[in-house]
This record gives structure tokens, C-alpha cells and sequence, in this order.
């Protein structure tokens, strides 16, 4: 009985202490998406730089390192055609992995202090985000067509 308890309070502990829980004293490199926007979206380029990094980050990595995992379960069922996709995801989860490393969220921030400091982008970063900004703008422009009694303020 004293060995569950000592047990049952151990793992209590421990839980609580490795919990996610909101800290004070973040690094900057450690903020999400809303906090990078509040603390670092001082004009559109900022927020366009923020937002590549984001999406890069989440949605094409992403999509690139989960085809590994499904392969491996279908390899599980059937192992021909899971070595196949096996063989095939494996350069999809390399490259899945330079991209989160790529546009991880340090690079993030060394990006966005080189922009504010001395209005400075690589060339690649520099494409995308133009993209970026003209394809907000043409959303933007499109929804005002759109909705023609519409204000600007409500849009934005």
C-alpha cells in the first residue's frame, strides 16, 4: 500500500512538472504563432515573413514526414506494397526534415531581427514573401469586388 502511494505521488509530481504549461520566462525562439504576431508583426512584412515561416513549417513539412508513419503502418498489413511506399516516403521524410529545420522557429527570429535592424531578407525569403503579399492583395481586392457595400475596416 505505501509502495502505491509512493508510486501514485511520484508520477503526480513528475506529471506536473512536465506539463505544458504556460511559462513566464519563454525565450524568444519558444513563442507561437499569436505571440511571434504580438511581439514581432510591427508592419505587412513582418506578418508575411511569420506566416511563411508558419505554413512552410506546419503544413508542408508536415505533409511530407506523416506519408513515413502511413507507410509503415500499410507495411505492417502488407509488407510488398509498404516497401514500395516505404522506399518512396523515406526522401519525402528527409526533405520534410530540412524544411522544419529550414524554417524552424530560431531561423524565424534571426529572419525577423535582420528585417527590423537592417530591412534585410535573403533572396529566396525575399520571392515569397512578395508572393505572399500579392496574393493577400489580391484576395483582399477580389472580396471588395465582392461585396461592394462593404468597407474597408470590415474587410481588413
Amino acid at each position: 500500500m505505501k509502495n502505491l502511494l509512493l508510486i501514485s505521488i511520484i508520477v503526480l509530481s513528475s506529471s506536473y512538472c512536465f506539463s505544458q504549461h504556460d511559462k513566464e520566462n519563454k525565450k524568444d525562439y519558444q513563442l507561437n504563432y499569436e505571440e511571434f504576431i504580438t511581439h514581432y508583426g510591427v508592419d505587412d512584412t513582418s506578418i508575411a515573413i511569420i506566416d511563411v515561416f508558419f505554413d512552410k513549417r506546419q503544413n508542408c513539412a508536415g505533409g511530407k514526414m506523416s506519408l513515413l508513419s502511413l507507410s509503415a503502418g500499410i507495411a505492417v498489413l502488407n509488407a510488398s506494397i509498404g516497401v514500395g511506399l516505404m522506399a518512396v516516403s523515406t526522401p519525402l521524410f528527409l526533405s520534410g526534415t530540412i524544411t522544419r529545420i529550414k524554417y524552424s522557429r530560431r531561423h524565424l527570429l534571426k529572419a525577423l531581427i535582420n528585417y527590423q535592424n537592417a530591412d534585410v531578407l535573403t533572396v529566396n525569403l525575399k520571392q515569397r514573401v512578395v508572393t505572399y503579399l500579392e496574393i493577400e492583395a489580391d484576395c483582399i481586392q477580389e472580396e471588395i469586388e465582392n461585396t461592394p457595400l462593404a468597407t474597408y475596416k470590415t474587410i481588413k
